[in-house]
C-alpha cells in the first residue's frame, strides 16, 4: 500500500516481491516498473536491481515498452492527470 502513493523504499520492496513471486505472481515486468520508480527517487534497492536488469538485458524490447506504458499510467494516476 505504501508503494502506490510513491514511497521509494516500498516501491523497491514491492519490486523484490514481484521478482521473487512472494505473495504475488512472479512478474519480471512489474518488478522492473517498481525498481525503476524507486530508483528515480534515489532508492538504493531500486538502483541496484535496475542496473542488474539493464546490464543483463533481462527484458525484451516489447517488455520494456510494456513497462514504459505502466510507468506512464502510474505517474498519471499519482498526479491525477490520466
Amino acid at each position: 500500500m505504501a508503494a502506490e502513493p510513491g514511497d521509494a523504499s516500498a516501491e523497491g520492496n514491492l519490486g523484490l516481491l514481484y521478482l521473487d513471486g512472494r505473495g504475488v505472481t512472479n512478474d519480471m515486468v512489474q518488478a522492473y516498473v517498481w525498481f525503476k520508480l524507486s530508483a528515480e527517487k534515489g532508492n538504493a534497492t531500486g538502483r541496484i536491481y535496475l542496473m542488474n536488469y539493464e546490464d543483463r538485458q533481462l527484458l525484451a524490447s516489447n517488455q520494456l515498452a510494456q513497462a514504459g506504458q505502466m510507468i506512464h499510467a502510474f505517474r498519471a494516476r499519482q498526479t491525477g492527470s490520466m
